[in-house]
This record gives C-alpha cells, structure tokens and sequence, in this order.
C-alpha cells in the first residue's frame, strides 16, 4: 500500500516505452503498409508498443483510484476525478487495443494478407479513441487540481502544472502535448510518494517513548 503511488511514474515509464516501440509505424501509404507488415521484426514491434501501454494503463487505473483517495475528498470533485480518470485509462487501453491489432492478426493468422484500407480505419479509430480519453481525463486534472488548491495539501506549482496537463490534453490530437500529462502524472506520484514516508516518520517520532 506505501508503494502504490508509485504506480503513476510506471505509467509514465511504459508510455515511454511504448512510444519508443510503436515507432512512427507503418505510415499511411499502402504499399508501405504490407510491406511493413510483412517484417516480423516489426510485427513485434508494434506487440511490444501493445503490451506496454497495456501495462501502463494497468499502472494508471491504480494511480487514477490512489490520487482520487488520497487527495479529492470534497463531492462532486471526488466522483469527478474518479469517474473521468478511469474512464480516460480505459479509453486509452481500447485505442492501443486497435494500434496493435493490424499486428495481432499478421502475427497469429498465417498467410493472412493485409488491406491497408481496413488497417488505416482500424488504426484511426484507435487514435480517435484515445483523443476521446484524452478529452474524458480534462476534468479528471481539473478536479484533482482544484481539490489540491483547496486542501493545499501539495505545492502550488502542481496546481498550475495541472492547468498545462489539463491543456495538454485538450491538444492530444498532436501527440506531443501528451507529455504534458505525463509530467503531471510522475510530479504527482513523487509528491504522493514521499508525503506519505514524511507522515510515516512523523508518527514514528510521535509514538517514539520519550526519556
């Protein structure tokens, strides 16, 4: 349980590594799709890129419950953050669900020969999916960073942090905005992580006999 808001820098570490496996993919051209995907090296790739954002969103869904927990206490923020927050992870695990598809089946169906129509449409509605979870978790950091502010529970500057993650969402369709949240995402588990050693030790010291 003292480790669990940890979870939110594991996400930010398998988006990382999924960013980096599922590469720049196969493009848009047809011809270099099949080609593309007649690599089993990049077939892998691309599974690779699948089951780490897979695994982060494991990692996310915790983090979603502990911040929600530890920090948006007040209603309605706190079904708010809770409500929007799972709903941005699983919207966001469909989408990568529908990115590793194309190689899902090239890998496992032998002699199966790929449309690049139907692979383009597969692999769009995963990124409109995961625009939508983007635009769902806008008020999963809006909620949690008023909450902060009330409570003043954390520094200042995660607030306004949270104004660019929240921002950064809004932009999701050009990817890199993304990071944004990313960042919001680890600060906050650091500062989760260790406010609760500080309480610990504080209660230590507190039950500490006295001579």
């Amino acid at each position: 349980m003292r480790r669990l808001p940890l979870t939110g820098l594991l996400f930010v570490a398998c988006f990382a590594l999924a960013v980096i496996r599922y590469g720049n993919g196969a493009g848009s051209a047809p011809a270099g799709i099949v080609a593309y995907y007649a690599s089993h090296a990049n077939r892998l790739r691309q599974i690779e890129g699948f089951a780490a954002l897979l695994a982060g969103c494991v990692f996310l869904l915790v983090y979603v419950a502990v911040l929600a927990r530890e920090l948006v206490r007040e209603e309605p923020l706190a079904s708010i953050a809770l409500v929007c927050g799972a709903g941005m992870t699983l919207l966001l695990a469909a989408g990568n669900a529908l990115w590793g598809a194309t190689a899902f089946t090239a890998e496992i169906e032998g002699g199966f020969r790929i449309t690049p129509a139907t692979h383009l449409l597969v692999e769009d509605t995963g990124f409109a999916l995961v625009v939508t979870g983007a635009a769902v978790g806008v008020p999963f950091v809006l909620a949690t960073s008023i909450a902060v502010a009330r409570s003043r529970v954390l520094p200042r500057w995660f607030v306004l942090l949270g104004a660019v993650a929240a921002l950064g969402l809004a932009a999701a369709y050009w990817y890199w905005p993304l990071a944004a949240f990313a960042v919001w995402v680890a600060c906050g588990s650091v500062l989760l992580a260790t406010r609760e050693a500080a309480e610990r030790a504080r209660a230590a010291g507190r039950s500490a006999p006295t001579r």
